[in-house]
């Protein structure tokens, strides 16, 4: 997988930045998963986006810092990140890292609810074929 993320694939680059960030096999080391994290970003990996939000949002592998947390998050919602977006509605409904905006907040719980609501149609129309 390393060798693959070393080639520049992003996909191999979020997972090798999981694996240092969890210590999957290696010794944990959070700032190496934030390079790779960073990597993957580069290369467009929404999934990395997301993971570096959580980084400065929980200071794992950077210092905390809300705001650039929620500038990661708010580039994962965008690019459709259910997850992204229910984080960026907690931080916007609280006012962490960014103005307090209810109204953003509900609009972003309702996208991420929306993508759960329709994998889930999705999981139960395949598991009744």
């Amino acid at each position: 997988m390393k060798r693959s993320a070393e080639q520049g694939l992003p996909l191999a680059e979020l997972a090798t930045g999981n694996s240092y960030m969890i210590g999957l096999g290696i010794t944990p080391d959070p700032a190496r998963a934030v390079e790779w994290y960073r990597r993957a970003a580069e290369h467009g990996q929404i999934d990395a986006f997301f993971a570096l939000g959580n980084a400065y949002e929980n200071g794992r592998g950077v210092g905390s810092d809300d705001a650039e947390a929620a500038r990661w998050y708010r580039r994962a919602a965008e690019a459709g990140h259910p997850a992204a977006q229910f984080s960026l509605g907690l931080m916007l409904a609280s006012g962490v890292g960014v103005a307090k905006n209810q109204s953003e907040a509900v609009d972003w719980y309702r996208k991420a609810a929306d993508q759960v609501t329709l994998r889930r149609k999705i999981i139960w129309v395949e598991c009744t074929r």
